[in-house]
């Protein structure tokens, strides 16, 4: 799912590596060999694996067809995010089929289920799902985490923003972000921690001190990344 070295599992740079698929930017390093490289423009890796499958006229099992669904809706924020695309819904049928789901409600207990909090601290909310990244000259880092309503963050807003601070601090990051993203509203609270002169220049409502509510921004790679690169 990551062809790039710094996005991928600890270790990678010590295997050897024999295939990616992929549905991200080019970043590779050198390989010692050749390889099959699959890259393509798809809202989930799960969607180019399910697609080998139909191709091929092969049919998976009940419950891959359900693991590559998940993987695929979860990518694609339930088929809402702009990175989904025709094949990604049409996957998201076929596979539905398969596994005996209504997608609607099977996405919906999915993210209900992920985004229950109470058990977890705040360091681990933040690591759940972060991205570092080296642009422009700065070192910085955004996680994102899907929830069903903002209740639970607000409870904890406090809690968050003090941690994303100390964890910005302790890894020497010049920013450090955290998306909230409501999948029922199709919005996200960014939670930000940087110097003040970037924040100012975040161009979206700010309902409390480093907190932005961008409505219809749902994905890190297609929306955030660019705006994030374009005001740095």
């Amino acid at each position: 799912d990551h062809n790039e070295f710094s996005q991928s599992v600890d270790g990678i740079e010590r295997a050897l590596v024999e295939e990616v698929l992929d549905h991200h930017r080019i970043g590779m390093e050198r390989t010692a060999e050749p390889i099959t490289v699959i890259n393509r423009v798809v809202g989930s890796t799960c969607s180019i694996v399910a697609d080998m499958y139909r191709t091929s006229g092969h049919t998976p099992s009940a419950q891959g067809a359900g693991l590559m669904l998940s993987g695929l809706l979860a990518d694609t924020v339930m088929i809402n995010s702009p990175t989904t695309t025709e094949l990604d819904r049409s996957l998201a049928d076929w596979l539905s089929g398969i596994a005996g789901v209504d997608i609607e409600e099977y996405g919906r207990a999915m993210f209900a289920a992920g985004s229950q909090t109470g058990t977890m601290s705040a360091p681990e909310i933040l690591a759940q799902d972060r991205k570092h990244y080296q642009e422009n000259g700065h070192a910085f880092s955004v996680g994102q985490f899907e929830m069903v309503g903002f209740e639970e963050f607000w409870a904890r807003a406090s809690e968050l923003q003090a941690a994303l601070d100390q964890s910005r601090e302790a890894a020497g990051l010049w920013c450090a972000a955290l998306m909230v993203t409501d999948i029922t509203t199709s919005t996200t609270l960014l939670v930000v921690s940087g110097p003040r002169s970037f924040r100012d220049r975040i161009a979206y409502p700010e309902p409390a001190d480093g907190v932005y509510e961008m409505r219809g921004v749902l994905s890190r790679k297609k929306q955030l990344l660019p705006l994030l690169l374009e005001i740095m």
